[in-house]
C-alpha cells in the first residue's frame, strides 16, 4: 500500500479488522458514503467476518449507506505474515487499547470449531468394550452334538486352534458359547479377572496371552468360579496350574502349556476386542465350540449353514459305516485320487 493514498481505520463491533483505501480523488467525500470503498482485508478473510454498513465507522462517523464493496483476494503465506504485521502497526497508530484487541483475538479463537472428544473405553490399564448380543440357544443347542471334525469339514479345513489342548475330564458333548475375549500380557490375570464381570451364562471366556508359559494365567480357583457362575468354558492361550484338580471336573479348560509359576496382576490388557489364540482368528461375538480334538469359531451368521453342511457329513459317514460293516465298501473312489497325482 503506497503511503500517497490517505488511509483510515474500519472498525466492526469494536476491534479493528481492516484498512480503508480511499482514492485520493475521492478523499474529500462524506465518509458515510463508502460506495466507493475498497477493503483490502486479510484479517477479516481469515476470520471469516462479514462487516455490514449499520455496524462499521470511518473515521469515527456512522454509516447508513449501502453494504460496501469489499474485495478480499486470496492471500499466499508470505501475503499473511505481511499483513499480521501491518495489523501490529495498525493497533500501534491508532492507539487500540490491549482490552480491545484482546477481544478482537478472542473473537477470532471462538470462531474455531470446538474438537468433539471421542468417549473413552479405557478404565486405567484395562481398555473395555461391551460384550456382543450372544448366540441364539438352539444354535448352541444343535452344535453341542456336533463333533468339532465335521464342523471343520465344512469351513476349508484349514480353520481353528494349534497347540492348545483340552485340559478337563473327556466327554462326548461339546463345547459351545458365545465368545467373551481378552488379551493380556503374558502371565498376568489382571484382565482376566475383570472380564468375568462381562461373561455371562453360557459363555466361552477367551484369553490371549501371547502363548507365554512362564507364568500362569488360570488355576485351579479361577476356573472354578467360572464353572460355579455357568460359563460355558475356558480357553487360554498360555498357561495354567493345578491341573490335577481342573481334570477332575468336566468344565472345558483349552490352554497352550502348564507351570506351577502363578500370575502377576499388573495390566495392561483389553476386553471384547480381536484376539488370536492358536493362531485362530476370534471376535467378540462368534461362536466358540471345542472338543478333545481342538477349537473352532465360528461367526454367528454363518453358524446355521455350517451346521446343516455338518449334519449331512455325519449322516454320509454313518451310510459309510453301515456298508463297511455289511462288506459292500466300494473303495474304486482311491484309484480316481491316485490317479490324479502328478507324480
Amino acid at each position: 500500500m503506497r503511503a500517497s493514498r490517505p488511509f483510515r481505520c474500519l472498525l466492526a463491533e469494536g476491534s479493528i479488522v481492516g484498512i480503508a483505501v480511499v482514492p485520493e480523488s475521492a478523499a474529500a467525500m462524506r465518509p458515510a458514503n463508502l460506495d466507493f470503498v475498497r477493503l483490502w482485508d486479510p484479517l477479516a478473510q481469515a476470520s471469516g467476518l462479514r462487516l455490514q454498513a449499520n455496524r462499521c465507522a470511518v473515521a469515527g462517523a456512522d454509516c447508513d449507506a449501502a453494504t460496501p464493496r469489499f474485495h478480499k483476494p486470496s492471500l499466499s503465506r508470505k501475503n499473511q505474515v505481511v499483513f499480521a504485521r501491518v495489523r501490529c502497526l495498525i493497533y500501534r497508530w491508532f492507539r487500540v487499547p490491549a482490552a480491545m484487541r484482546r477481544r478482537a483475538n478472542a473473537s477470532r479463537v471462538s470462531r474455531t470449531p470446538p474438537t468433539r472428544k471421542r468417549p473413552s473405553t479405557m478404565y486405567k490399564a484395562i481398555r473395555k468394550n461391551p460384550s456382543a448380543p450372544q448366540a441364539p440357544d438352539d444354535i448352541l443347542s444343535a452344535l453341542r452334538d456336533i463333533p468339532v471334525s465335521a464342523l471343520s469339514d465344512n469351513m476349508h479345513r484349514n480353520i481353528g486352534s494349534v497347540g492348545l489342548r483340552p485340559y478337563q475330564r473327556p466327554g462326548r458333548k461339546t463345547m459351545a458359547g458365545t465368545a467373551i475375549t481378552v488379551r493380556s500380557r503374558g502371565g498376568d490375570n489382571l484382565t482376566y479377572l475383570r472380564a468375568l464381570e462381562f461373561c455371562r451364562k453360557g459363555d466361552v471366556l477367551v484369553v490371549d496371552a501371547g502363548g507365554d508359559l512362564d507364568n500362569a494365567v488360570v488355576g485351579g480357583i479361577l476356573s472354578f468360579y467360572a464353572a460355579h457362575v455357568g460359563m460355558a468354558g475356558l480357553v487360554v492361550d498360555g498357561a495354567i496350574r493345578d491341573v490335577a484338580e481342573i481334570r477332575e471336573r468336566d468344565f472345558p479348560v483349552y490352554a497352550r502349556g502348564v507351570t506351577h509359576r502363578g500370575p502377576y496382576k499388573d495390566g495392561p490388557g483389553e476386553i471384547n476386542v480381536t484376539v488370536s489364540v492358536g493362531g485362530m482368528v476370534v471376535k467378540p461375538g462368534d461362536i466358540v465350540v471345542g472338543d478333545q480334538d481342538g477349537l473352532l469359531a465360528i461367526p454367528q451368521e454363518d453358524a446355521g449353514y455350517v451346521i446343516e453342511k455338518a449334519l449331512a457329513v455325519l449322516q454320509a459317514e454313518a451310510e459309510t459305516m453301515r456298508a463297511m460293516k455289511e462288506g459292500r465298501w466300494d473303495r474304486a473312489f482311491i484309484d480316481v485320487l491316485e490317479a490324479r497325482c502328478n507324480n
